[in-house]
């Protein structure tokens, strides 16, 4: 990895300025930082960003890895995430689960708060009234929460729900809104050995032998659900993406002369 990046940097920079990679190997995704300075060796000009840089890296670094015979992600994403598909990422919060089960209590049509609040306690759900305002706590949480619009938001206030109870407002669940994780997809397995002789504990040959049982029946199924199971066909498949590998990276490596040769080109035609 390190030497990739030092390669992906040299490239880059065209050589022109001194840089420094540093690999992190403490964590499961191995990955570089990479920093270069911005003033050249020769100290005639500086570096400056340009308009599509990041594309530029990306498509540099996915060829090397692709020239060294490593995988590379095909279709990044280009922004950040939106809330709920971040929401959906992540396991909901002792809030976001009290909303819920509100959700669900308020889908069993009860009458009145009273009701409300006694399906909630048939769920697990610990109820403490305390003067004008309730307080909930799930099975195991650590605190109350408020059941007001601060804690809990405008839709899941006592206001809010005894409009919702006595029909003059519309409830719409939280969990309508929440998106979930997509599932994961078919990955490598851990070698195991070679991390515990990295220094790894026990803990995480636990972990490692769990996720190992998972990849594998995430293997089986893809298998399955693509009519694999027969080791001709997924040889058959494999040559082809073989194939199909060796074109796109003789395809690449053109492209990537052809755009030095330009680059030459355009420093002369601005010269």
């Amino acid at each position: 990895a390190n030497r990739l990046g030092y390669e992906l940097a040299r490239r880059f920079t065209k050589g022109k300025h001194a840089f420094i990679v540093c690999t992190h190997v403490d964590k499961a995704h191995i990955h570089n930082h990479i920093i270069w300075n911005s003033t050249s060796l020769d100290h005639d000009r500086k570096f400056r960003d340009f308009l599509g840089s990041g594309k530029a890296v990306r498509r540099l670094n996915d060829t090397i890895c692709i020239q060294n015979g490593y995988s590379i992600v095909a279709n990044p994403k280009r922004r950040g995430k939106s809330y709920n598909k971040w929401m959906g990422s992540k396991p909901p919060c002792q809030r976001d689960q009290l909303r819920m089960a509100i959700d669900a209590v308020l889908a069993q049509k009860p009458a009145d708060l009273d009701a409300l609040l006694k399906l909630l306690r048939e769920a697990g759900v610990e109820v403490s009234p305390r003067g004008k305002s309730v307080r909930l706590k799930l099975p195991g949480g650590k605190r109350f929460v408020r059941l007001d619009e601060d804690s809990m938001g405008a839709d899941y206030c006592i206001a809010a729900l005894l409009a919702v109870l006595a029909g003059e407002k519309k409830h719409t669940p939280l969990s309508k809104n929440i998106r979930r994780a997509d599932p994961p997809k078919v990955n490598l397995l851990v070698d195991i050995q070679a991390k515990l002789q990295a220094g790894k504990g026990a803990g995480y040959a636990r972990w490692a032998r769990t996720f190992n049982l998972k990849q594998m029946a995430q293997t089986l199924n893809y298998l399955t659900e693509h009519g694999l199971l027969d080791y001709a066909d997924l040889t058959a498949k494999a040559d082809e993406a073989t194939g199909r590998y060796h074109e796109l990276s003789a395809r690449i490596k053109a492209a990537e002369q052809r755009m030095a040769e330009i680059a030459v080109l355009k420093t002369h035609i601005i010269n």
